[in-house]
């Protein structure tokens, strides 16, 4: 079996997902929003969020093994570096989108007394996210 290291190249699909991901994002906003019920969102808007969610982990987690495959001549830290920073942006961005639905009404999403454990230390799930690095 043959690698990209033989080759000299690495695949760049990733940039390919782009266009999927904004056509996806449209044809949902062009959606007749219907009000979600005890269980569940309209299941056509669920599955678009759920795609567009979907590839836009994979057009992160391709940059990254972009980002991984270049630097292969540079120190050891610089991809470990992009992926933690990109996780961390991942979760800032949900916890925004949590936290914006938490304010809408607390029947949808309540994380405010939701705490992680981190260094043997309960700190609230918000407060750990806003003090992560970046």
């Amino acid at each position: 079996m043959s690698t990209t290291q033989e080759y000299d190249f690495v695949s760049a699909v990733f940039q390919r997902l782009v266009q999927p991901i904004a056509d996806l994002c449209d044809q949902m906003l062009r959606l007749r929003s219907e009000e979600p019920n005890e269980v569940q969102t309209s299941f056509r808007e669920n599955g678009y969020a759920i795609s567009i969610i979907a590839l836009t982990a994979f057009l992160l987690e391709g940059a990254c093994g972009r980002v991984r495959y270049v630097s292969r001549d540079k120190p050891r830290s610089a991809p470990a570096t992009f992926r933690h920073l990109g996780a961390i942006v991942v979760i800032k961005e949900a916890a925004q989108a949590l936290n914006f639905l938490e304010l809408k009404d607390r029947n949808f999403v309540h994380l405010t007394p939701q705490h992680v454990q981190v260094e043997g230390k309960l700190i609230p799930f918000y407060k750990w996210v806003r003090e992560l690095p970046i």
